[in-house]
């Protein structure tokens, strides 16, 4: 069985898989899985251009507008993360066989527990998040229909038909294609949201790994062994354990040092359009939940996409907190060991750990923004500053 058929990271190959992008791939599986990725995605945005001069089901262009912005920008963002999966390929490539080789590695029972464990978290949390996604996906997509079954069934009215995301359609009778349409709009959007899913699964339980070598590092700290008294020839002699022990532990956190440092590479500028372009988004989400809805319907939809937005962001800024966090604890992992009862040449290796760690690890947006919940709290700030602004204007 292959390594990651296990339970633990089936989730993230699948949805890989099945946009294309899982390394293990056979080439062709993967272009003819881009190809028709990117083909679906030209088609949906070319008919949401479309609808900027055919907008007869709406009040105004600046309805229509306000309308599409956020799911155009929603849509950037997927195409930036999954450019990211293309470029970034080799370095992905070199972080799953490092978790192959780890599990190799630490084979020590309370090693192998502590990598279980962070796995297992990194599982649950994907799990969670894929769902909670495509939940909201097709929440959004079928609220126009929500919305008819609602006044046909409490009202007895009947409402024009619509979609969720302004569309135009070059069919001559949309009422009588419109369940057909919707359908294939909300599995079309859904293929297209998988590459989010995929994108930010592998980056959960990449993290999660990274965050168990730091643990464990810190584990092999904290357990130093004392040194071994043995004889030879009847004479005594003493084995230095605990210098082994401390070369075990720099290596275990150089390969944490090195993991951390890739995953920078391969998100650092996805992050980047990620932060700039989820601030206007959510004020624009904002703005229409409190001003742009009609009914409680409504409200509904652009509260919960409001809600997976913030999550969205939460997401990137509480798992980069956790290997900030991770990370800057070892040196207090190296001050809890019995380094005083070492060799002098064992605590000058301690030293060196030490001074290894005075920098902790963190993801960046763009080089610029540290990811952290800090940076959450000011990102939601300045998002609200925006919304008031918006507001502000469509009120003159």
């Amino acid at each position: 069985m292959d390594f990651f058929d296990s339970h633990y990271y089936k989730g993230m190959k699948i949805l890989l898989c099945l946009i294309g992008r899982w390394p293990y791939q056979t080439l062709k599986e993967r272009v003819l899985i881009t190809i028709i990725l990117s083909i679906l995605w030209s088609y949906t945005m070319f008919h949401r251009m479309l609808v900027y001069s055919n907008y007869d089901n709406y009040s105004s262009k600046h309805e229509v507008i306000l309308e599409t912005i956020s799911p155009l920008i929603v849509d950037t963002i997927t195409f930036a993360k999954y450019i990211t999966t293309i470029c970034k390929m080799d370095t992905i490539i070199n972080l799953l066989e490092s978790i192959k080789q780890d599990w190799k590695i630490y084979t020590n029972k309370e090693e192998k527990k502590i990598l279980e464990y962070y796995a297992n978290l990194g599982k649950i949390l994907s799990l969670g998040y894929v769902g909670a996604v495509y939940m909201v996906t097709v929440l959004f997509m079928t609220e126009p229909i929500v919305e008819q079954t609602f006044f046909k069934l409490f009202q007895n009215e009947t409402i024009p038909k619509r979609f969720s995301i302004p569309i135009y359609w070059k069919t001559p009778d949309i009422e009588k294609y419109y369940y057909y349409l919707i359908s294939f709009q909300t599995l079309n959007t859904n293929f297209i949201i998988s590459i989010t899913c995929a994108s930010d699964a592998m980056f959960i339980n990449l993290l999660q790994h990274v965050t168990g070598l730091f643990s464990v590092t810190g584990y092999l700290l904290e357990n130093v062994p004392i040194e071994e008294n043995s004889e030879e020839n009847g004479q005594k002699k003493i084995k230095d354990v605990a210098y082994e022990h401390y070369v075990r532990c720099m290596r275990s956190h150089k390969r944490a040092l090195e993991f951390a440092e890739n995953l920078e590479s391969i998100y650092v500028w996805c992050f980047g359009i990620v932060i700039t372009l989820n601030m206007p988004v959510m004020s624009v989400t904002a703005m229409q939940l409190t001003t742009g809805t009609s009914n409680v319907i409504q409200s509904m939809k652009y509260g919960t996409f409001a809600g997976v937005q913030l999550l969205h962001l939460f997401f990137y800024c509480f798992m980069s907190q956790k290997l900030l966090t991770s990370s800057s604890v070892i040196p207090e992992c190296a001050m809890n060991g019995k380094w005083y009862l070492c060799s002098v040449k064992a605590q000058r290796l301690v030293t060196l750990v030490i001074m290894r760690s005075q920098i902790s690890c963190q993801l960046t947006a763009g080089k610029i923004l540290v990811l952290s919940m800090e940076t959450f709290t000011s990102i939601v700030k300045t998002s609200g500053s925006y919304f008031t602004m918006l507001v502000q204007m469509r009120n003159v």
